[in-house]
């Protein structure tokens, strides 16, 4: 997850031990949880902590090193995606406005073909633009 701000990340997985499972029921987990609700900053495991349970796992220092580099990359690439959001709306009007005029204008394929045929172009069309109430 590279929600991380520093140090290697760390994720849930399904793998779990039978043997250290606790069942409970949920009137008994709720009341329990209700006294103990946590800010997200208690919840938060510092950078070190993560890096020596990682070690404690069996990753290298090498590999915790690569994936942090790893992390860091896609963090700017997010940042750089997220900056540019912005023109997003302005550069879709451009795309649309690109295939409606390519709509309009013949393409250089149709014009080939016509030229090989030795047909005549076709006669210009003639647009007239007025207002709504004239």
């Amino acid at each position: 997850n590279p929600a991380t701000t520093n140090g290697p990340p760390v994720g849930l997985g399904w793998e779990y031990s039978p043997e250290d499972t606790v069942r409970i029921d949920l009137e008994t987990y709720e009341s329990y949880q209700s006294n103990a609700r946590r800010s997200k900053r208690q919840l938060a495991i510092p950078s070190e902590v993560r890096q020596e349970m990682l070690l404690a796992e069996g990753y290298s220092f090498g590999e915790i090193a690569k994936t942090v580099r790893e992390i860091r990359k896609i963090r700017e690439r997010r940042n750089i995606s997220f900056h540019h959001m912005k023109y997003d709306p302005i550069a879709e009007r451009v795309e649309t406005l690109k295939r409606g005029v390519k709509g309009i204008i013949p393409g250089k394929s149709l014009i080939a073909g016509m030229k090989s045929k030795k047909l005549e172009s076709p006669a210009p069309v003639l647009v007239q633009v007025t207002s709504k109430g004239a």
